[in-house]
């Protein structure tokens, strides 16, 4: 669970910054780009209320298998995500496609923590699945 305070934390900001960008981006008629920061920010705030989302659902139901598995696969998706990047993500209802080849510091941050998530979690499934639950 520690792991996915600072993944939340930098999908929060970095969602914002790219809204913020979006913003001076209208203001100087780049709407193009305007579009493009406003998709990555969309990604990034619903990549974090997800994990927020399914956190608490872990917490709430903390023998279920269910938010374990939704938040190993979650995280598989958005890695893989990461990775098309590179050749394009289309925007859907648009002719744009986000490209980037850029990484920094949060890349690194969120993917070492993703990575941990998901051993964690996993790890999580098979202590469970090990002790015996006492009557």
């Amino acid at each position: 669970m520690v792991f996915l305070i600072p993944t939340v934390y930098i999908y929060l900001t970095h969602g914002n910054e790219e809204y913020l960008a979006s913003q001076k981006s209208i203001e100087k008629g780049n709407d193009y780009k305007a579009i493009k920061q406003i998709g990555e920010a969309t990604l990034f705030l619903a990549i974090a209320t997800g994990y927020i989302f399914v956190t608490g659902w872990m917490l709430y139901k903390p023998d279920s298998k269910i938010p374990k598995l939704v938040i190993i696969f979650g995280t598989i998706a958005v890695i893989i995500l990461y990775f098309m990047r590179i050749y394009g993500i289309p925007l859907p209802g648009t002719d744009i496609v986000i490209r980037d080849l850029s990484t920094d510091w949060r890349d690194v941050v969120t993917k070492i923590c993703q990575s941990i998530i998901i051993f964690l979690v996993t790890l999580l499934i098979g202590v469970n699945k090990k002790i015996p639950q006492q009557a």
